[in-house]
């Protein structure tokens, strides 16, 4: 049996993770990652505002997926965000229709229905969910096929959320742009 290259996706993917986690943690998120313990100087120093708040948007992130897991309606789940959400998947525009900067909670509820309709969902694994008194962040790898031109998108993505009045004010998806590109584009 030959070594195992470092091209390989697992490989790549666990890479990916590990130094989004890395900078993810560099901004002072806290929580877990894939069941990992984590202390928070937070709490050590009695600033407990911000452990308040870092739980709260713990909170959100976790019902945000368990929304987009569960079925909900494209509807219910753009209620989770604020009416001028800060959308943004960097990409090409003209590949798919939620890609690219937009404004306002349309832009989550046409995600959320448009996906449902182009794409196939083969697989989806959160790998850690991240919060501070800021921002959430959501870690995860994802396997989707465009019904269109029945090519797979494999690739791992990090989402970025951030918050106001218990709402998400800003969404922001990393992911191989490039891969989805390829996979969307006939």
């Amino acid at each position: 049996m030959g070594k195992s290259r470092i091209e390989s996706p697992s490989r790549r993917q666990i890479i990916v993770s590990w130094f989004v986690a890395t900078a993810a943690l560099g901004f002072g998120l806290v929580e877990k990652a894939v069941g990992a313990t984590m202390t928070n100087p937070d709490v050590e120093t009695g600033n407990r505002e911000k452990v308040l708040n870092s739980t709260e948007n713990l909170r959100l992130a976790k019902q945000f997926l368990e929304k987009l897991g569960s079925g909900a309606s494209a509807d219910e789940i753009a209620s989770l965000c604020t009416l001028d959400l800060d959308w943004n998947v960097p990409g090409d525009p003209g590949a798919l229709p939620w890609i690219g900067h937009k404004k306002g909670r349309t832009a989550m509820s046409g995600f959320v229905r448009d996906s449902k309709t182009m794409m196939e969902r083969v697989s989806l694994d959160i790998q850690g969910v991240f919060a501070n008194e800021e921002r959430a962040v959501i870690l995860g790898h994802l396997q989707s096929r465009i019904n269109a031109t029945g090519r797979l998108i494999d690739g791992a993505f990090a989402i970025f959320l951030t918050f106001s009045d218990a709402k998400i004010a800003s969404f922001l998806m990393l992911e191989n742009s490039f891969a989805v590109s390829m996979a969307a584009r006939r």
